[in-house]
């Protein structure tokens, strides 16, 4: 028989679906109308909360894309926790990161300008998303989790596959989404496993 959620369980679990909310609505607007474009009271509007609500959640407007940005990450983190513990690190790694990259083509535009959103150019924004150390030892963790030994040779192999794929993800990117990002993923793998440069 599974317990019913205590009191705090179910605030949290309302504070997530608030956040989620919050940032899904803010997203859309962004990705329709420019992320310069939306105002705070804009996105409160459209979430059907005060703006007053918004800054209960969220410090800022660029911390809506941070959110995003560590839902993304969490998305990861799961697909990685899931991979078979037969899986050498670097080949439950790589699964785990082509796994986020699946889409239906018709996502294909909407992803693409997200990943604008994300890239933008704003030095503060720059700096806010940045995947920050903790980001990476969420990765070593999860491996760990799976019986890998922590030690540099993992540290190096998170870190490769890390850079190999935002690497693939800037580029889709920036070229509008040509090239399905599974693809532009595998290819950058292939550089990390065999060392080549060019």
């Amino acid at each position: 028989m599974i317990a019913p959620p205590t009191p705090d369980g179910m605030r949290a679990q309302r504070r997530a679906f608030t956040v989620t909310e919050i940032a899904r609505r803010a997203i859309d607007l962004f990705v329709e109308r420019g992320y310069d474009d939306v105002t705070v009271d804009e996105i409160a509007v459209a979430a059907g909360i005060s703006a007053r609500t918004f800054f209960r959640y969220f410090p800022s407007k660029s911390d809506v894309l941070r959110e995003h940005q560590r839902h993304l990450f969490d998305r990861l983190t799961r697909a990685l926790t899931a991979r078979p513990a037969s899986e050498s690190p670097s080949t439950a790694l790589r699964k785990a990161f082509l796994f986020t990259a699946e889409m239906r083509a018709e996502d294909n535009d909407r992803y693409v300008a997200v990943g604008r959103l994300l890239f933008r150019d704003d030095t503060a924004l720059a700096d806010a998303f940045a995947f920050e150390s903790a980001r990476v030892d969420e990765l070593i963790r999860a491996l760990v989790g799976r019986g890998a030994r922590h030690d540099i040779d993992l540290e190096a192999t998170v870190g490769a596959h890390l850079g190999a794929a935002q690497a693939a993800f800037r580029f889709w990117v920036r070229h509008g989404g040509r090239e399905p990002l599974i693809e532009l993923m595998q290819r950058a793998f292939g550089h990390v496993k065999s060392g080549r440069t060019s």
